[in-house]
């Protein structure tokens, strides 16, 4: 079957020059883009279909016609640290969530341990609740390291996804 490619869309930014548009305050020796050019970037990105192909158009004034080449290099080098910048978060978070579920798990096991021993003490209704008790923190101390694991590493995935799609 042959698949039908998506039309491509062109995200155009507008900048006042290359020199701001690089940052060229910054102490970094090698080019990259203003915080708010980034931020310009990635609303554009956020804004097209996620399956689209898209290009972007940097706008700039007729005097800076002869840095296409530089632009090019710096918008590539963003997108490319980017990626290995949203890698590195999302190593963090699993990082932390495996962490966080062999604390949490230790934490369970005690507290299941401990409710399991309340409960061999005799049938009277404290032992019970304390048990039911501490059987509901031991779950919620596996809260959020499930949470992490599962769940907080996603949108970080999504916007390396993005990001990869660009350095393309």
């Amino acid at each position: 079957m042959n698949e039908i490619p998506m039309p491509q869309e062109t995200l155009s930014i507008q900048v006042r020059s290359v020199e701001e548009m690089l940052h060229a305050g910054s102490p970094v020796i090698s080019s990259r883009l203003h915080p708010d050019v980034s931020e310009a970037l990635w609303n554009a990105i956020r804004q097209v279909n996620p399956k689209a192909a898209f290009r972007f158009e940097i706008v700039v004034p007729a005097s800076d016609l002869s840095r296409e080449g530089e632009v090019r290099e710096a918008l590539h080098q963003h997108f490319h640290n980017e990626v290995a910048s949203l890698s590195e978060g999302i190593r963090e978070i699993l990082c932390n969530g495996w962490a966080s579920a062999r604390i949490g798990g230790a934490l369970a096991l005690f507290l299941l341990l401990i409710s399991e021993g309340l409960l061999l003490l005799n049938e009277r209704m404290l032992p019970e609740f304390l048990s039911r008790g501490l059987v509901i923190v031991a779950w919620v101390a596996l809260w959020r390291p499930a949470e992490l694991l599962v769940y907080d590493h996603l949108p970080l995935r999504k916007q390396r996804k993005l990001a990869r799609k660009v350095t393309v």
